[in-house]
């Protein structure tokens, strides 16, 4: 069957697009143009899925087809001589903006599948990794090669096909942000990529220049943002009407089922030349190369066309075809033709009547533009619509190019030529008229091959910037390496933001392993979180090898201390196989203690209990002047809670250090075992750590052989959770022959963003004893007052999109986002936005979600809180348990039998002693879930003891984890993640339990993942990013003021300077004049700490949204 088909458009729920891009007038318009097949569009939208849905039924196998129902209400516009069945496929296109090999990457991809199945299943995933509600072509920080892994994982008969490839921005091969390979993009996936689109302002000869491209079918479809730009270009197919037959002959290049494309004569694409739109300088590559890169007008980089970058790339000459090229036809619509013979607007009255009674008369578009005979046209609408059809055909045309954004114009005649054809009443061809597809007059179509290409690389080149945050390539500075050689005292270094502590402290260790002055086994590195022990873990890897940094001890206080409650079979009413909870997220534990004494524990009361805890005062421990400063409810809720730890056999991340102090303290072995051990200490972040931290230090460290201290007091910012910086500050108290030393050289920050940070504390920034960089900026720090958070918000989204160089054709068309602007290579996961509390997120997360841009909400709240992660622990305890462990047997029971609560609670523990007591209550009692249960344990039982931690954790999913549609994805994406985590383990299950059980959101930051972040300030410790946001800065927020407490104004200046040195080249401070908070709209006024900031540091910016402005600009997104 021959049919034409338009494989990429949008739909009404994209950006910039019609508001009549619906299913009807899709269905309406194919019929005019003479489509058969076309793309639905936006399938990654839900609101839009909802719509095909109620409004699609299955056409030809694979495709779907419009219900007559909502067919009708536009059939009546469709001339019936276009009357046609048109069928749907299902496609969208993804937005894709992340980096890769040192450089950001827009890509733009088109995805299609066979199924509305396949399509939710599709949906879930992308909704797990970024928004897919804002927009019909979503915004996702995901790797092309990733986005092709999950097209095909959704469906074997899924298939993606990158779009326009050569458009500067959002392209595979554009000059812009592209690559220079389909391979260096899908890597491995590569063998599934089998076509391409050329996009509108390159043709299939330009494409033919790259040998690379000689495997891959060439594609052209409209990306059409209103239906009557359907079919200004499309695809010729003969083969069987089905998704698979499509398909089947865009993979078989060499066969006879895909004939060729529609295409729009590539000057008329927005991008064909270089240039500048602003300065309205259209610039063809020659002109572009003499000006070395540069507009002659303004003096910045011209926007480099697709011209040019075929230039770049091709291996072969002009007019060499490509081995199996296809055929291909250039079209003007026909509105352009007949606006061109009747010298008015393509859209005008005159123009579209005559359209559409051609279309009455002489049949589809794209048949009067290709087919129908110049006889039968001529004879209905005139000889100049007759030349003018003739000379397009042949390509005897006179384009006016594209360039910087700018539609292209194709002309077909001059004046004279069109009166000496009226006049003359003949068809020829006239002597001046330009060869086919021919060139502007007086420049070739592209540069000839033998042009010098270092000047091609010179211009379309970054721009050069700071490297920020790197350092000197032979590695440490003369006070690292001071610190590194230090012996023979104990070792307290001051170590400043961004002065690589991390590094020292490896170092040091590295050193002491490499001069034989210290045994591997020997070695304990206390780390502040999981996070940064997996660094130092890293480094030591690649430095000493796998084996010898295995043999270190490097874990956090809380991951040490549980080793060491691990090593104790009994110890203050716990037994081995206890649990960790994190009281303040375990909806279990909360639910036990309310279950158990109606009392419920609210944050403030978690607070203080941590805080008694700290102490060593037990619930009957607490002195008579402090108890008779606590409510009494207090100390009630404080002996419940500890009372319900030990029926559940359980801790809490206060007691993994609270109890091995006193455990150490009493029991002289273990205290001797623990000291003859560690003959090193290092301990990260010394500044943070709280009294039983120390304490347990303390005591392993007084006989050390080396002991190292690394950390900064003006960073101490956990003084609410009990961590005093005295200990830092008074090291020398309980070791006064220690030796201090300062790193004070940054290797992260401008110097204008280190100056700053330093004035909030007061401090003279021209004092390098304090801290210092070389690192020169080219930007002010931003510094905005916003008339309300939601401005503020607006505020931060806007320079998001000009730092990534804009997330779509919208930012660049609306000009929110400058295109000569200098390229910055930001990616999205290159950006944070920080804040004194999560309160002040929800205008934030409302903006971003509003504009497509991908974003993390990162918590400091435990990852192993989750039911699924509780239940995967509790069943690889059981596993590895020597005995049959009935309170566990019926924790994990409960589970299978969750759907049959009722009948199931009231059944005995007693009668879960081993599987085959379960088996006998499931054939007395009728419980559903019972039986599945019995085996589950008999099978679990039944695998080696020496199976991996990964095979065990699949074996437990595929066995456990609901199956149910709605869940299905969420569930293999934890999978993953803790699949990934568990490959580390191998068969150590007991330290992956424990491991698993410490984790924080804050730990599993991926810097893999493409997403801005979103952070409070002291979820920020410890990270850096090349730009960061910090908002809300304002009185009563910061400093932040708790009701019916004193503010500890040190410790919330240290926290504003923590966030603002958690910036490498760019800062931007914020704030509102008013904000609604708690409900009420309220007057704020600036942070007084910004006060002390040089006004020769700031560009000041004052972002007002009147209401109507807001409500309008809203209406956009």
């Amino acid at each position: 069957m021959h049919y034409i088909a338009d494989g990429h458009i949008h739909s009404y729920y994209s950006r910039a697009t019609s508001r009549n891009l619906n299913l009807e007038h899709l269905n309406k318009w194919a019929q005019i143009k003479g489509l058969k097949v076309i793309a639905t569009g936006d399938i990654s939208h839900p609101k839009w899925l909802g719509e095909m849905r109620q409004k699609l039924e299955p056409g030809a196998e694979g495709f779907f087809k419009l219900r007559q129902e909502f067919a009708k209400t536009t059939q009546k516009e469709v001339p019936g001589s276009c009357s046609n069945e048109v069928h749907f496929i299902l496609s969208g296109e993804i937005s894709n903006i992340y980096k890769k090999n040192g450089r950001v990457r827009k890509i733009h991809n088109v995805v299609f599948f066979p199924s509305f199945e396949a399509l939710e299943k599709f949906q879930k995933t992308l909704d797990r990794i970024g928004n897919i509600h804002s927009d019909g072509r979503p915004i996702l920080g995901l790797d092309s090669r990733d986005l092709l892994e999950i097209v095909l994982d959704t469906d074997p008969q899924g298939h993606l096909i990158p779009a326009h490839i050569w458009t500067p921005w959002f392209s595979l091969l554009g000059s812009k942000s592209g690559f220079d390979s389909v391979e260096e993009c899908f890597d491995d996936l590569t063998p599934h990529i089998f076509a391409v689109e050329t996009g509108l302002s390159s043709d299939p000869p330009m494409n033919w220049r790259l040998s690379m491209l000689d495997s891959l079918t060439l594609v052209s479809n409209s990306d059409a943002h209103s239906p009557d730009k359907l079919a200004r270009e499309a695809n010729i197919f003969d083969c069987e009407l089905s998704y698979e037959s499509l398909f089947a002959a865009l993979k078989n290049k060499a066969g006879d089922q895909f004939l060729g494309t529609i295409e729009f004569f590539p000057e008329e694409g927005k991008y064909h030349l270089d240039g500048h739109r602003k300065c309205n300088k259209r610039m063809h590559p020659q002109e572009t190369i003499a000006n070395n890169g540069l507009c002659p007008v303004c003096g910045l980089p011209a926007v480099l066309g697709v011209s040019y970058r075929v230039e770049e790339l091709a291996d072969r000459p002009e007019g060499t075809p490509s081995p199996g090229a296809k055929d291909f036809k250039s079209l003007i619509p026909l509105t352009e033709v007949l606006g061109e013979v009747m010298e008015v607007g393509a859209k005008s009255k005159k123009v579209m009547s005559s359209y559409f009674a051609m279309l009455r008369d002489l049949g589809p578009e794209l048949e009067i533009l290709m087919n129908l005979s110049l006889s039968d046209i001529r004879a209905h609408s005139g000889d100049l619509v007759a030349e003018a059809i003739d000379r397009m055909r042949s390509g005897r045309v006179k384009p006016v190019a594209g360039y910087d954004g700018e539609y292209g114009v194709i002309h077909i005649f001059d004046k004279n030529e069109r009166e000496k054809i009226l006049q003359q009443g003949t068809l020829f061809s006239l002597a001046d008229t330009k060869t086919p597809n021919g060139p502007p007059e007086g420049v070739s179509k592209t540069l000839p091959l033998a042009e010098p290409t270092d000047d091609l690389e010179t211009i379309s080149g970054k721009s050069t910037r700071i490297k920020d945050g790197s350092k000197e390539t032979y590695g440490l500075n003369e006070d690292q390496q001071k610190a590194v050689e230090h012996r023979g005292s104990p070792l307290i270094i001051q170590a400043g933001p961004g002065t690589g502590k991390t590094q020292t402290l490896t170092q040091r260790l590295v050193s002491l392993i490499k001069n034989n002055e210290a045994k591997a086994e020997n070695i304990l590195a206390i780390t502040f979180t999981n996070k940064a022990a997996a660094e130092m873990r890293h480094r030591l890897n690649a430095i000493v090898g796998e084996k010898i940094a295995g043999q270190m001890t490097i874990n956090t206080f809380h991951a040490f201390g549980l080793s060491i409650l691990r090593a104790t079979p009994h110890f203050f009413g716990r037994t081995s196989g206890f649990d960790v909870l994190d009281t303040a997220a375990d909806d279990a534990f909360e639910k036990f203690v309310k279950k158990a004494t109606f009392i419920k524990l609210n944050s403030a009361n978690l607070e203080q209990i941590s805080r008694l805890k700290c102490q060593y005062y037990s619930p009957d421990g607490i002195p008579k002047e402090i108890r008779e400063n606590l409510p009494e409810e207090l100390l009630e809720k404080y002996l419940i809670y500890e009372q319900s730890l030990m029926e559940l056999n359980a801790v809490d991340y206060d007691d993994l250090v609270v109890l091995p102090v006193q455990i150490v303290r009493k029991d002289a072995d273990r205290r001797r075992e623990l000291l003859n051990t560690f003959k090193i200490i290092a301990v990260d972040e010394f500044q943070d750590i709280n009294q039983a931290q120390y304490d347990l230090f303390r005591l392993l460290s007084l006989t050390a052989d080396d002991v190292c201290v690394i950390g900064d007091p003006d960073q101490a910012i956990y003084g609410f959770r009990g961590a005093n910086r005295k200990f830092f500050l008074d090291f020398h108290k309980d070791f006064p022959n220690a030796t201090l030393m300062k790193l004070s050289r940054n290797y992260r920050s401008a110097k204008n963003i280190l100056a700053a940070s330093l004035q909030i504390l007061n401090r003279d920034s021209a004092n390098q004893d304090f801290l210092w960089s070389n690192i020169e900026s080219k930007v002010h720090i931003e510094f905005s007052q916003s008339a309300t958070e939601r401005a503020e918000a607006e505020f931060v989204v806007h320079n998001i999109e000009k730092l990534v160089g804009g997330t779509s054709y919208f930012s660049l068309d609306s000009q929110r986002v400058d295109e000569t602007a200098e390229e910055n290579d930001y990616s999205f996961s290159d950006i944070a936005i920080l804040m004194r509390t999560k309160n002040l997120a929800p205008p934030l997360i409302e903006a971003l979600t509003r504009s497509g841009i991908p974003f993390e909400s990162i918590s400091m709240s435990n990852f192993a809180s989750t039911h699924e992660v509780r239940l995967l622990a509790d069943i690889l305890k059981f596993k590895t348990s020597n005995f049959f462990d009935a309170m566990l047997a019926r924790k994990i029971t409960e589970h299978f039998c969750q759907h049959d609560q009722a009948a199931y609670a009231p059944l005995p523990a007693i009668s879960l002693e081993n599987e085959q007591s379960i088996y006998a209550l499931a054939e007395k009692e009728n419980v559903s879930g019972l039986k599945e249960a019995a085996q589950f344990f008999i099978d679990l039982r039944g695998l080696p003891a020496e199976t991996s931690v990964v095979d065990l954790v699949r074996f437990i999913w595929s066995r456990t984890i609901d199956k149910t549609e709605a869940d299905q994805e969420d569930s293999n994406t934890l999978l993953k993640k803790l699949v990934q985590f568990a490959e580390p383990y191998e068969t150590d299950v007991a330290a992956f339990i424990d491991s698993l059980l410490l984790q924080k959101d804050v730990d599993r930051i991926d810097e893999r993942g493409e997403k801005v972040r979103l952070l409070t300030l002291h979820a920020s410790k410890g990270l850096e990013f090349p730009v960061v946001f910090i908002v809300g800065l304002e009185e009563g927020l910061m400093p932040h003021q708790f009701p019916g407490e004193k503010t500890d104004l040190g410790e919330e200046r240290r926290l504003l300077y923590v966030g603002m040195t958690r910036a490498r080249s760019q800062l931007y401070l914020t704030h509102a004049s008013s904000r609604i908070i708690f409900g009420q709209k309220t007057g704020r006024q600036p942070s007084r700490f910004l006060s002390a900031i040089a006004e020769s540091l700031l560009r000041r910016q004052e972002r007002r949204l009147p209401a109507k402005l807001r409500s309008r600009q809203l209406d956009l997104f």
